[in-house]
């Protein structure tokens, strides 16, 4: 039934990083649920012959002008990333095609949003399905997964620093539930007179845990089955001290440690929840200096 009331919505991108070139056709459905038990399905696949926009010898079909019940209404869309560089959403995104089904080709970006009054919804799929596409895209690489998040996807990686505070790997488990509009990145559209929700699918290589901002001297990794970061020392009799921060500029943890020659010192974040972390290494002694890395924590 079509309605006026307002619309909320979300967008789900999916951007997938160095994927094989000589890929197979693949396609799963993710299934999206209300509060209130409306259902919607979308298809999601890969095709060589995809492109960024409508392609309907594919079966895609633009619904963009056309009613849609605004209680409850799931699409593929391209208006999130219409300004890579504009990550807090402070302009208005136009989008230029609605869909229901969507093939993407090599590095492709594209994005699902979903029209829903009933909160909180869930996404759901099929683990096995996942893990075939994953085998379809990456062939033997077993370190590219896809990561379900909140976070705004800059150039394929979720990095934005405003907005977003969900994430979850796909193939570990079959649903995902979404309650508190609070945790999404969210911006104006056409689609919608109200907020655009931003949810994120994106392949990474999740062995890549951190990112440096600077080059640092102190070796800073993370481990994902210790749920840990360690940072080792490159100077002999350093002391360092180490604070961690999530994406809103909350301190989380601050630890003080000296150690000498190439020995380490591990910080537990198994209390953190999963997301992105900024950790600031400052090398008291020898030579002042301060160091920032990026830590993806799964």
């Amino acid at each position: 039934m079509i309605q006026t009331m307002k619309k909320f919505s979300f967008l789900v991108t999916l951007a997938f990083l160095t994927m094989m070139a000589f890929s197979q056709e693949y396609s799963f459905p993710l299934y999206f649920e209300d509060a209130v038990g409306n259902k919607d399905t979308l298809t999601f696949g890969f095709d060589q012959s995809a492109t960024f926009g409508v392609d309907e010898n594919l079966g895609e079909v633009n619904l963009l002008g056309q009613p849609y019940d605004s209680t409850f209404f799931v699409f593929f869309t391209d208006a999130a990333n219409s300004d890579e560089f504009d990550r807090c959403f402070e302009k208005e995104k136009k989008a230029s095609y609605l869909l229901e089904k969507q093939y993407v080709n090599l590095n492709s970006l594209i994005e699902i949003g979903i029209i829903v009054q009933h909160w909180p919804f869930k996404v759901s799929w099929n683990e096995e399905a996942i893990r075939n596409f994953e085998k379809q895209q990456y062939g033997d690489n077993d370190n590219i997964h896809l990561v379900m998040t909140s976070f705004h996807p800059i150039n394929g990686y979720p990095d934005a620093l405003c907005c977003g505070g969900e994430l979850k790997l796909l193939r570990d488990s079959s649903e995902f539930i979404f309650g508190d509009q609070l945790y999404f990145c969210k911006y104006k559209s056409n689609i919608s007179n109200d907020s655009i929700y931003l949810l994120s699918v994106v392949g990474m290589d999740i062995t890549v845990n951190v990112i440096n901002l600077q080059t640092p001297k102190p070796l800073c990794r993370y481990n994902k089955d210790l749920q840990s970061v360690t940072i080792q020392s490159v100077s002999n009799n350093a002391t360092f001290e180490v604070e961690i921060y999530n994406l809103w500029g909350t301190k989380m943890v601050t630890k003080q440690m000296s150690i000498s020659g190439s020995h380490q010192f591990n910080i537990r974040m198994n209390q953190l929840p999963d997301g992105l972390y900024l950790i600031r290494v400052f090398q008291l002694k020898p030579n002042a200096s301060i160091f920032t890395y990026k830590i993806l924590k799964l």
